[in-house]
């Protein structure tokens, strides 16, 4: 099986969704994009290893790619929580939504 025929892990759909969102395609574009504004040196082929899941990346990797793709907080939050668990966070968020509401409910009863 070709590396094209193999689905992205978890971490790599999130990294390539965010870079997508901003008309960066693929791990090639998305190494020279990291270069280009932070001077963070990796190769396509890294990424490519990253986005498929062979290797994991290093935190310092996550830290400059959401710097250069100027991420907002809530991204932010989701690739963190890809980054740690390799799941989407969908469910682990409704979970959080409904405890922050039962919450909130209770401290205007008072």
């Amino acid at each position: 099986m070709s590396s094209k025929d193999k689905p992205y892990s978890e971490l790599g759909k999130m990294l390539d969704e965010l870079a997508r969102e901003r008309d960066v395609r693929g791990p090639y574009n998305i190494a020279y994009h990291l270069q280009g504004l932070t001077g963070y040196e990796a190769s396509g082929q890294v990424v490519s290893q990253y986005m498929y899941g062979r290797s994991f990346p290093r935190r310092e990797f996550i830290e400059t790619f959401a710097e250069a793709f100027e991420l907002t907080p809530q991204e932010r939050g989701r690739l963190a929580w890809v980054y740690a668990y390799d799941s989407q966070p969908e469910y682990e968020r409704l979970a959080i939504v409904e405890l922050k509401r039962a919450s909130d409910r209770l401290l205007k009863s008072y």
